[in-house]
């Protein structure tokens, strides 16, 4: 089915879209480019344990045969559902279609190809950051200084649901995969990102993209290194970076992953991650933290952030450290009394398991900038998140609990052997009080000193001045780029 005969098909039906991830988005946008999404009854999906109720200001349905409109369509928007589409149609569901990747890839275009023909708006700046997951990282960084030293611009931020995003009032909201979200971003002079936007097959030649990655360190393998089995994502990992006109890195090692991970060939800046000038100038931040979550001053953070696992399902499992043990061997040791704040990486943010983790901690997982809460912490404990290397440069202790080191190395990998790192590692919760009861200072400085020294770090509190001069030069001077 191409795409003309499917609009012809839904022409004035009632429709369900089964599906609640990029197909159902993707599709969606279609149909509100073409004025049918009032005929959308709602999205479906079988399980709804980790689904919000409303998509899109659509209710989302668990399926049921005996609610749904038997005569209403149902476009089945998640990759290869063959089974989904058998049931539907024993269950008697007589107009079902399957949404096809064809027909993806050829609604991408369709909606490229519209708005490219609207003037590309040279002030204008579209940020992502995580895919939509909110107002952090990076691109905040860049954001919050153009909002005070160049207000002049237009900035855009996507995001996911906007209900929840905590953006300045400057800057523009657009719901991800909105049809204003296709028309803000193919008319942006300038694209900043962390990650990869998905629904950004195509980049129109005047536009310049900025990406600033979203990790420090070169911990973890990336890229093409981290999915060599899969070559569909190897492909969808190196298309990402074809579109990139600057790539920003903090390290020599940094540089390096984008060229052998990414295979990207475009210009690389060595200018620091913005995110980390937050360390270098970090006047009361800590203050700040303390008063909005009602922490006396006197009292010292332990900041428990771990990263998840490729089955995140099954991340929880892992997390199994008894947090009031770790408080009383670090106030018996480093002396003084510890709140416990712990986060939970953002790939984790849809399941129920943890938000309430630790009842006696404070759960700090959805707010989007981790970097505050780094400046306020006195002590880290993750387990192979690349925010020990930030978290390191302010030379405060990191603990690394790492209880599944063999099956996250075999899955996964890193670019630098565990044995080469210079922070603590426990296996087991007691091997992490041990070495919370021996931890020697100068020495673990020692290591730390070597291990930065081996691959130096670019940071020193003017990242964002140097990311902000190149994008208002890009404006200004958009024919040194090819941007004219």
């Amino acid at each position: 089915m191409n795409l003309d005969n499917l609009r012809q098909r839904l022409q004035n039906k009632q429709i369900y879209i089964y599906g609640a991830g990029i197909y159902a988005t993707i599709l969606y946008a279609y149909l509100q480019f073409y004025g049918m999404e009032r005929q959308v009854i709602g999205f479906v999906v079988t399980k709804k344990e980790n689904n919000v109720d409303r998509f899109f200001d659509k209710p989302i349905y668990a399926y049921s045969v005996d609610i749904m409109e038997k005569q209403a369509a149902f476009c089945i928007a998640i990759k290869g559902a063959y089974d989904i589409e058998d049931r539907l149609r024993k269950d008697g569901f007589g107009d079902v279609c399957l949404i096809a990747g064809q027909v993806i890839s050829e609604i991408k275009e369709c909606i490229f190809a519209e708005f490219s023909n609207l003037p590309i708006q040279r002030t204008k700046i579209f940020f992502d950051s995580y895919d939509g997951k909110g107002y952090g990282c990076n691109p905040k960084y860049i954001a919050e200084y153009l909002l005070k030293h160049h207000s002049n611009l237009e900035l855009v931020w996507d995001v996911m649901k906007l209900e929840k995003s905590e953006l300045p009032e400057q800057i523009k909201q657009v719901e991800r995969y909105s049809c204003e979200y296709y028309r803000e971003l193919y008319t942006a002079g300038i694209v900043i990102q962390n990650v990869g936007i998905d629904g950004f097959p195509y980049k129109r030649k005047e536009q310049y993209t900025i990406h600033t990655w979203h990790g420090s360190g070169c911990y973890k393998k990336a890229g093409i290194h981290a999915c060599l089995n899969n070559e569909k994502l190897v492909e969808t990992v190196v298309n990402n970076f074809k579109n990139v006109d600057l790539a920003i890195s903090n390290t020599y090692g940094n540089s390096k992953v984008f060229r052998e991970s990414f295979l990207y060939e475009g210009e690389i800046a060595e200018y620091g991650s913005p995110r980390v000038d937050i360390i270098f100038r970090n006047a009361g931040v800590r203050d700040r933290i303390c008063k909005q979550f009602h922490i006396p001053t006197e009292k010292k953070i332990l900041l428990y952030a771990p990263t998840y696992r490729d089955q995140k399902d099954q991340s929880f499992s892992q997390y199994d450290l008894d947090m009031n043990l770790v408080l009383e061997k670090l106030e018996k040791c480093f002396g003084g009394e510890y709140v416990l704040m712990y986060r939970f990486h953002q790939m984790l943010y849809q399941y129920d398991e943890g938000k309430s983790f630790y009842p006696y901690g404070i759960n700090i997982s959805m707010y989007h900038d981790v970097m505050e809460f780094l400046v306020a912490a006195d002590v880290l404990i993750t387990d192979y998140s690349s925010i020990m290397w930030d978290f390191g440069l302010q030379r405060r202790p990191v603990f690394l609990y790492q209880n599944d080191a063999k099956q996250y190395t075999d899955d996964r990998g890193f670019y630098k052997p565990i044995s080469t790192w210079p922070y603590p590692i426990a296996h087991t919760q007691k091997e992490l009080l041990e070495n919370i009861q021996r931890f020697d200072e100068q020495d673990y400085l020692n290591k730390l000193e070597t291990f930065i020294a081996a691959d130096p770090s670019y940071d020193d509190g003017h990242a964002t001045e140097r990311v902000v001069a190149r994008i208002m030069d890009v404006i200004e001077h958009p024919e040194k780029y090819g941007k004219e």
